[in-house]
């Protein structure tokens, strides 16, 4: 199977600020010098919309509960 909704929210929230993007999109020193979560957004950032991929595998995943809450939501309304 692929990834938990766990992982994929914790994948979310790592997404960088525009200009926390463009600092690691420009670094030119050493990547072992950088966190290891630096490291590893700056990879991903490598990886052609990956953090809009991630958020759509989170959607996707999520969709039927967001449903189902609603539909109650709309039963207690009547």
């Amino acid at each position: 199977d692929g990834l938990t909704i766990e992982q994929l929210e914790a994948l979310a929230r790592m997404v960088p600020t525009k200009e926390e993007e463009e600092k690691l999109l420009n670094y030119d020193g050493d990547v072992n010098e950088l966190g290891l979560g630096e490291r590893f957004v700056k990879e991903m950032l490598n990886l052609p919309l990956a953090f809009l991929r991630i958020e759509a595998m989170l959607y996707k995943e999520t969709f039927e509960d967001e449903v189902l809450h609603l539909k109650k939501s709309f039963v207690t309304l009547e």
